[in-house]
Parts: C-alpha cells; structure tokens; sequence
C-alpha cells in the first residue's frame, strides 16, 4: 500500500486512451523531444518509454500511460474510471471508433493471437467490442479535473499545434524547431520501417518478427480508413451505437 501511494504521488499526468488511438505514436514524439530539449540520452530506453525518462531528469514531467485495467476486454457495462484519474492532470487521446475497432480487430487476430472470429461478430461483442469502446470513450470524455482531449486525426493532419498545445499543457516550453525535428523522426512511414528494424523486433511494445503487414503495431494509421474494412451494415450497426453517445457523436458524426 506504501508503495502503491508513493509511485501514485510520482506520477504528474495521466495519459489515458483506448488501445489504437496513437498512445504510442504520441509518446515517441513527446519521448524524443524530451531527450533533446532536457539534453538526456539513456540509450537503452526506447522514446516511447517516457516514463524512464523523469528518472533520468526530474525536470522532465513523470507521465503515466494507462489502458485503464484493460478495460478493452471488459464487457461495456462494467466501464469505470477511479477516482484517480480525476485527481491528476490528464491527456485524454480519442480515434474515430470506427477506425479504432477495425485497426484493434487486427492487433488481436494477427499480433495477440487471442480473438479468431470475423471481424462483424468482433463488433458485436458484449465484451470487448464496439459497445466497449464507445462506453469507454464516453466515459473518457466526461471525467472531471484538469485535462487536454487530443484526437488522433488532429494529431495526423496537424502534429506540430496538437502537440505544441499539448507541451503548453505541460507547462513545458517548446522549440519549434527541435519538435518539427522530433515529428518528422516519428512520421508515419518511418515508424512502420522502424519496428523492422532489429533492435526493435523483439520489443514487446513495438516489435514483431511476424512479416505479415497486420501483425504489426503500425498498420495502416488512415482516417477513414473503415469504410474499406467493415460492410455497410456494420458501419450502419456502428453509427447506430454512436448516436447514442451525447458526448463522442459531437466529434465523430
């Protein structure tokens, strides 16, 4: 309990999102823009591992990333955020749920290896499925306390704003140039080269020595991109679901 309420008190902010809404992707930026502006190497953490990085220099924010007990395997009624999740600042990051359902379809069938059946009866589980994902993210977007909401497509069609706002939030200064620097490190098609690369297939996070292009962390990463993965009734089911959402269906129509 002791060192439950230490490592607690530790933590400055909360990173907080559902799994494939570009939690990772964030992290490596904000990871190696950290790096350059504090003037830290540790050489065997990888940038997206920026809770490592506050050890190395306590000017550097501890940010806490968190699935929220794997809530995305839990059936959609039993979605529940603790309490301490609103006492601490947080980074709430959002995806479209129609892409996000289809891309974690993938990460379960080729990359965890634990969901085998189609794609249109993965929505429609009770646990696990679509109904999880929107009462997660809706949930999500109603904790109180102080927080910065990003969305993945904010952080794809415009990186250098959402993450300077969100630098701002830290109350960490920004330098343009080193964080179009760090950006352009983490660019889409360079972050699918990198997982290939051998010092990253074996990293759990990051890596896979499975060639199959869906077994890997960094699939596709397109906006819109299930309208070429899902049939028209599974969108028509999905969009049903949305709207049922006061607060997500604001955002994604």
């Amino acid at each position: 309990m002791i060192n439950r309420i230490k490592n607690y008190n530790k933590i400055d902010f909360y990173m907080i999102s559902y799994p494939k809404c570009g939690r990772t992707w964030l992290r490596s930026i904000l990871g190696n823009y950290f790096r350059n502006i504090f003037n830290v190497i540790g050489e065997n953490i990888f940038d997206y591992d920026i809770e490592k990085l506050n050890s190395l220099n306590s000017n550097i924010p501890f940010i806490k990333s968190d699935h929220v007990n794997s809530s995305w395997k839990k059936h959609y009624s039993q979605i529940k955020f603790p309490i301490k999740y609103i006492i601490k600042p947080k980074i709430i990051i959002l995806r479209d749920p129609r892409d996000t359902i289809v891309s974690l379809y993938y990460h379960r069938f080729y990359r965890n290896k634990d969901y085998f059946k189609n794609i249109s009866e993965f929505i429609r589980e009770e646990n696990g499925g679509i109904e999880t994902l929107l009462n997660f993210q809706e949930e999500l977007m109603r904790i109180n306390g102080k927080k910065i909401i990003i969305s993945y497509e904010s952080l794809r069609n415009n990186s250098l704003e959402t993450v300077s706002n969100l630098l701002n939030f830290l109350k960490i200064k920004t330098d343009k140039n080193i964080l179009i620097k760090s950006i352009e490190l983490n660019e889409f098609d360079k972050q699918k080269k990198k997982q290939l690369v051998n010092k990253y297939k074996m990293d759990k996070v990051i890596g896979s020595n499975d060639p199959n292009p869906n077994s890997q962390k960094v699939r596709k990463g397109l906006i819109g991109g299930y309208v070429n993965e899902l049939n028209s009734k599974d969108i028509e089911y999905i969009n049903m679901k949305l709207k049922g959402c006061s607060k997500l269906s604001t955002i994604y129509k």
